[in-house]
């Protein structure tokens, strides 16, 4: 083969890796490739494979606990769809057998839609049994989100081919006389909740796409009902639609009132990085109608912070804008801010990103820093 060749075979087995659809015999075949680009590759390839089974081991934590009990069916159950203004509540629960090997599986919110999708026919061929069920505006209307969230999350349970020993739940508990433990961040740390999480949020996305053929002009194939910026601007233009949830404050919130609110939030992570040891080198650097909220420093490292902040009359999880265009759009301007201190020898720093997640309730106030990947 010649090199061009070579680059060309190695790129697909990389892109092969990056999705773990290589196999036991694509493995044994490297194994006697002498080329030592592909030795290479190999060996760095079984490295992320040990890393990643380990850490999947990790996740079955709470199921192995409960299965040296004797407790043999553990569904895992999440909702997803909490936070939109328009569209259904959606939860699955998942019971997956002790070894699954759900390569790649985590939290639905931290991987991509195509990683979400091709996870999702897997983990219904692995899993010993699922189903998925969803609660309409109307209702979320009738009986408030959390109470249509928690129904939504006992029909997926009641609607399992095999009845579950004991519930593992994200961060809930619903009117079952299984016995369940509701855990906090439970996508992150329970497989099955993770498993249940990627069901939920695929299934209520096609939703949400069917639902933009009905009503195109809100954008839902763009924002699948969350109250972004466009879907705000949408409502003012055209006012709900018969799939809106009414109880929802459709109506946005004043410049005024975004401003102060953001202010506040990102006022609360300068405090709270301050005292976890960073120093604030620039606030709101803004570049390519974007903005850095916060520039950190720590350890010889620098730290690009992005802050959403949620008070009482929002709605849903703030870390559910840290999407993928989002973290795009911050590696943009990052690159723009490190050309600019090209002289200057904070540019050599290693580079992070951090996003804070501020919640201003009645009562409670929370600031959490969620590391992200490397710049």
């Amino acid at each position: 083969m010649n090199k061009q060749s070579d680059m060309q075979e190695l790129r697909e087995l990389k892109i092969m890796a990056k999705n773990y659809l290589l196999t036991a015999d694509d493995v044994s075949r490297l194994a006697l490739d002498e080329r030592p680009a592909f030795q290479l590759f190999l060996a760095d390839y079984k490295d992320k494979l040990g890393q990643e089974q380990k850490r999947l081991a990790q996740l079955l934590y709470y199921e192995n606990q409960l299965q040296r009990r004797g407790i043999e069916l553990v569904a895992g159950v999440d909702e997803a769809g909490r936070g939109p203004l328009a569209g259904p509540v959606v939860a699955a629960a998942v019971i997956l057998p002790p070894e699954p090997n759900l390569l790649g599986l985590n939290d639905s919110k931290k991987l991509s839609e195509k990683e979400r999708y091709r996870l999702e026919p897997l983990i219904k061929e692995k899993a010993l049994a699922w189903a998925i069920a969803g609660i309409d505006n109307q209702e979320i209307d009738r009986i408030n989100i959390k109470q249509a969230s928690r129904l939504a999350m006992l029909q997926a349970v009641q609607q399992l081919k095999k009845k579950p020993h004991y519930l593992l739940i994200d961060a809930e508990r619903i009117d079952c006389p299984l016995p369940q433990n509701a855990l906090i961040k439970g996508e992150s740390i329970s497989l099955s909740i993770a498993a249940a999480s990627v069901l939920a949020k695929c299934h209520r996305d096609r939703l949400m796409l069917d639902f933009h053929q009905l009503y195109p002009r809100y954008g839902f194939d763009i924002h699948k009902g969350y109250p972004t910026a466009l879907h705000r601007e949408r409502l003012i233009q055209y006012g709900p639609s018969p799939i809106h949830r009414q109880s929802f404050a459709v109506k946005p919130p004043s410049q005024d009132q975004r401003k102060n609110t953001g202010q506040k939030g990102e006022d609360l992570t300068a405090i709270a990085l301050l005292e976890a040891g960073y120093q604030i080198i620039e606030r709101n650097y803004r570049r390519l109608k974007g903005e850095i909220d916060i520039v950190a420093a720590k350890d010889g490292s620098l730290y690009f912070v992005e802050v959403r902040t949620k008070t009482g009359d929002t709605y849903g999880d703030p870390r559910e804008a840290f999407t993928i265009a989002k973290r795009r759009q911050l590696k943009k301007i990052a690159g723009i801010y490190l050309a600019e201190k090209s002289k200057e020898q904070i540019s050599k720093n290693p580079c992070y990103f951090l996003f804070a997640a501020v919640t201003l309730e009645p009562g409670e106030t929370k600031v959490e820093i969620i590391a992200d990947n490397p710049y």
